[in-house]
Formats: structure tokens, C-alpha cells, sequence
């Protein structure tokens, strides 16, 4: 198995962050907020063809100053971890244009 595809998709109010991680169980999973940054990682080791195979993964994120730990949402399904980030507020602020006169 190699490295999971991950994606991170960018929506008005929050960031959706799948990685594809198919046999796997979500106690495999850490999931870990330091500062600003998320991460998340496997270490699973299982055994194939009578021998064992031990696969790992880590992936972080920095996350934008003001995110909080309680607006992180996890979710596994049909072999996606799923992560929902709620922006923050100054994030969530629409573009103001300025008009030259």
C-alpha cells in the first residue's frame, strides 16, 4: 500500500479534508492539533501471505490563526477519513473591493 491520496477542499465556511485509507479502522487513526497545525497519521501493522506488513502514513496542515480545536470534526466511512475544519470568523470575511476615482 503506498501513500494515501489525500484532498482538501475549500468551502464558504469550512475546509473538508478526505484521505483515502481503505481497510483500515478508525482506532488506527491519530488525529493531533499542536499549535497551529493538524496532523493526522497511521502506523498499522497487519498481517499478509503469513507474514506481517506494517504501514505508515503522517500528514499535517497548518491551520489559520483563531481555528478552534472543538470546530474539528472526524468521520471514517467506506474506507475516507473525513475531516471538517470550521473557518474562523476573520476568515470567513467576504473580498471588499476598493473603486479608483
Amino acid at each position: 500500500m503506498g501513500l494515501p491520496h489525500t484532498n482538501v477542499l475549500n468551502n464558504k465556511d469550512n475546509w473538508t479534508i478526505e484521505v483515502a485509507a481503505p481497510g483500515l479502522d478508525k482506532k488506527d487513526f491519530k488525529i493531533a492539533i499542536d499549535k497551529d497545525i493538524l496532523t493526522v497519521s497511521y502506523n498499522v501493522k497487519k498481517e499478509s501471505n503469513n507474514s506481517f506488513v506494517r504501514n505508515s502514513f503522517q500528514r499535517s496542515w497548518n491551520l489559520p490563526e483563531g481555528t478552534k480545536f472543538e470546530d474539528i470534526a472526524a468521520t471514517y466511512k467506506s474506507g475516507i477519513l473525513g475531516l471538517t475544519v470550521k473557518k474562523p470568523d476573520i476568515i470567513k470575511q467576504e473580498t471588499k473591493y476598493i473603486n479608483i476615482t
